[in-house]
C-alpha cells in the first residue's frame, strides 16, 4: 500500500507506504496505520494506493483532512544526547485523552512506564530521568496518544 498526498487533490505525491498483512484472501479484515509525520498547513488530500504483486493497482476514495499547526500533537526529548535527566515536551495532547509514556532499551526492555495526566504536563514538559539509571547507549521513548503511538529515539552519553 501507498500512501499518497496532495495540496489540490490532483497531483499526487508518495509519502509512505506499508506492507501488506496478508494476500486478501482469508476473509479477515485488517487494520492499518500511518502518520504523516510532515503534514502540510490547511487542507491536504490523501488516498491509498494498493499494489498487487503483478503490477496492478486500485486507487481508493480521496480524503481530505485540515491541519492547523497550533492544534498539531508534538513530542520530543532534551537535551538529546542526554546525560541523565532530561526532559520530554508534549504539546497538543487533547482532553480526556488516554496518555502514556514508555521508554524501552533497543533490545526491546521496558524501563520506565507512565500514565500522562493533564496535571503532570508543565508548560508542555514532563521532566524524566531523574529516578532512572540510564546506562550509555540508544533507548526508544513512545508516547501513545488515544492508541496512536509516536516513536522518538534519544542517547544517553
Amino acid at each position: 500500500f501507498d500512501i499518497e498526498r496532495s495540496r489540490d487533490g490532483i497531483d499526487f505525491i508518495k509519502i509512505g507506504s506499508l506492507p501488506a498483512k496478508g494476500n486478501g484472501t482469508s476473509g479477515k479484515y485488517n487494520e492499518y496505520q500511518f502518520i504523516d509525520l510532515n503534514p502540510e498547513q490547511g487542507i491536504s488530500y490523501y488516498r491509498l494506493k494498493q499494489i498487487d504483486l503483478d503490477g496492478t493497482f486500485k486507487v481508493y476514495k480521496i480524503v481530505s483532512v485540515q491541519f492547523n499547526e497550533e492544534d498539531h500533537f508534538a513530542f520530543n526529548v532534551f537535551p538529546n544526547p542526554t546525560t541523565g535527566a532530561f526532559t520530554m515536551s508534549v504539546k497538543g495532547i487533547p482532553e480526556n485523552s488516554s496518555s502514556e509514556i514508555s521508554i524501552y532499551t533497543v533490545d526491546g526492555r521496558l524501563i520506565y512506564y507512565t500514565k500522562i495526566d493533564k496535571a503532570d504536563i508543565q508548560e508542555n514538559k514532563i521532566t524524566i530521568g531523574a529516578n532512572l539509571d540510564l546506562t550509555k547507549g540508544l533507548y526508544i521513548a513512545n508516547c501513545l496518544v488515544n492508541g496512536l503511538k509516536f516513536p522518538l529515539k534519544f542517547i544517553v552519553e
